[in-house]
């Protein structure tokens, strides 16, 4: 059995959590894309975050275990435009303001309320 003697465990340990942080890199949150493990989202902007968008609606392709923070890092991805917006920005899920921790279920509709002033 080969070593690894940086961490003192065996080089296959070393090799499964390489190809572990290799897929947690490439994909986000670790799982492979396939359709049977991705859920689709329905996102609405409004305001400025629809002409950053060039649309009132976006579907998004998230994996099963997805929350509402994830479904902002696949947009700033789209659109790199969005970093450092997300402080300004609330989020609803079906109807109703949630934290970034939100967890999502598939078909769900996440509303982007950039902040609005008036008066």
């Amino acid at each position: 059995m080969c070593w690894d003697y940086r961490q003192k465990r065996p080089k296959s340990q070393y090799l499964q959590r390489h190809r572990l942080v290799v897929r947690l890199v490439r994909y986000g949150l670790g799982l492979h894309p396939s359709k049977h493990s991705l859920m689709q989202i329905r996102v609405l902007a409004f305001a400025r975050l629809r002409e950053v968008l060039q649309a009132s609606e976006v579907r998004v392709d998230l994996p099963q275990a997805a929350c509402v923070e994830d479904v902002w890092r696949a947009l700033e991805r789209r659109h790199p435009s969005l970093r450092g917006q997300r402080q300004w920005v609330r989020v609803a899920c079906n109807g109703r303001l949630v934290d970034s921790g939100q967890p999502l279920r598939d078909g769900d509709e996440i509303a982007l309320l950039p902040p609005v002033g008036g008066g």
